[in-house]
């Protein structure tokens, strides 16, 4: 029960926004509820190790508040704090560590540090009112459920502070945008751009490394165990193809051709991309369908390019629908081109973004708008122009939202690429 409430725990915080505050308050909420403990405590430390954020979990947190002030002042958080390892007192009715305080407090209470790469981030402390509730067994599922909180927290703390940084930084741009050459501009958003890419890449690898440290010793004929790989797996490709995105966009928006073209059978890459997304599909509660309108030519183009332009239309499908919808796939001949259309039950473009949406570093802004830096639509069009097709989104009558792209089935010179 406790390794699937680990598998559990990982797999919200690798979906959870990059929010320090919901980082901590579902780590909580979950592990509380693995144990089923009513009382607990999350909290973190600043650079000079004074309390920084701490959120309650408690029967009555308010008549709580002298327990809390002085486990956080001087009981069980600095032993924590000071020793860095865990702290189990089994029985507070006779442990010294535990604070004085009014009232017959029984049972027993476990203090679990959050460190990642040595440096101590936090604490998770919990109590019940039973003597010994929390054995062997149970501090090691803390332990281990503290490592992923760990990694979760990192990765979310470092997001908030790129996103400030960039926020100032576009900022500034925009004050001096009328005071600067076009080429210093276009450098500066290349290397906003690097410093972007690189923390994305970072929040992939440690959900790698986090899935990877609670995967270790259930791997073996464990379910878990390989529900675990698959998420590390998962990570990895998406870090595959945004780093191949990259370099394509670069090269792309220089005017180069594209060099690896071949005859391409569309049967046999359609099935390959949709096994790539099927995972994704599924961990969303999605109904994932193609429609292959035969026949289908074989076609001169550059199927890793195209699988890539696929794979990310239908995953962007896959974020703005919600669950229990449905993305299709559809591939047909009509007029000499091959038609591309990857159809949702979302809530569809406003009419007014449909053309914006492929420029970079644009975003639709609201309030459920999912995380990202703009990039993916991009590089689709660059992709779908240099073999000469085109791309473009409509709404669907019954909701939802369809993109399309064409391919021409006689290779024609890629027009030049135009500047995003």
């Amino acid at each position: 029960m406790q390794v699937e409430w680990l598998y559990r725990l990982a797999r919200t915080l690798h979906y959870q926004g990059p929010s320090t505050q919901d980082i901590l308050r579902t780590s909580l909420s979950l592990t509380c509820t693995a144990l089923e403990v009513k009382q607990a405590c999350i909290i973190t430390f600043d650079d000079l190790g004074e309390l920084k954020d701490a959120f309650l979990l408690g029967t009555n947190v308010e008549d709580e508040q002298e327990l809390w002030h002085k486990l956080l002042t001087q009981g069980l958080v600095g032993f924590v704090q000071h020793g860095q390892r865990t702290v189990n007192i089994r029985n507070i009715s006779s442990d010294p560590r535990w604070p004085r305080l009014p009232g017959n407090w029984t049972g027993s209470a476990v203090g679990v540090p959050i460190i990642y790469h040595s440096t101590l981030l936090g604490a998770l402390v919990l109590l019940n009112s039973k003597v010994d509730f929390f054995t062997d067994d149970v501090v090691e599922f803390l332990e281990e459920a503290a490592g992923l909180i760990a990694a979760a927290y990192d990765n979310a703390r470092n997001m908030e502070q790129i996103k400030a940084e960039t926020e100032s930084r576009q900022q500034y741009y925009l004050d001096l945008q009328r005071e600067i050459s076009e080429n210093t501009r276009l450098e500066m958003l290349r290397r906003d751009l690097a410093s972007m890419t690189y923390h994305d890449l970072r929040g992939l690898m440690q959900n790698i490394y986090a899935s990877l440290v609670g995967l270790e010793p259930y791997v073996r004929e464990n379910r878990t165990g390989i529900s675990l790989q698959r998420l590390a797996a998962q990570s990895t490709r998406q870090m595959t193809r945004m780093v191949k995105g990259l370099l394509d966009i670069d090269r792309l928006e220089q005017g180069s051709a594209v060099i690896n073209k071949r005859r391409t059978k569309l049967e046999g890459m359609v099935d390959e991309l949709m096994e790539l997304v099927a995972p994704t599909a599924s961990e969303a509660d999605q109904e994932l369908t193609c429609e292959l309108v035969e026949p289908l030519p074989n076609v001169q183009i550059d199927p890793d390019m195209i699988t890539r332009v696929v794979v990310n239309l239908i995953e962007n499908a896959i974020k703005h629908t919600p669950e229990k919808g449905r993305v299709m796939l559809r591939v047909s001949v009509e007029d000499e081109m091959v038609y591309f259309r990857v159809n949702d039950t979302g809530p569809g473009i406003p009419e007014n973004h449909q053309k914006e949406i492929f420029d970079k570093y644009y975003r639709i802004k609201h309030a459920d708008a999912p995380n990202g830096v703009g990039l993916g639509l991009a590089f689709c069009r660059l992709a779908v122009e240099a073999h000469g097709g085109k791309i473009w989104v409509d709404n669907l009558p019954e909701g939802g939202a369809s993109f399309i792209f064409t391919l021409p089935l006689e290779p024609v010179a890629a027009p030049e690429p135009t500047q995003v």
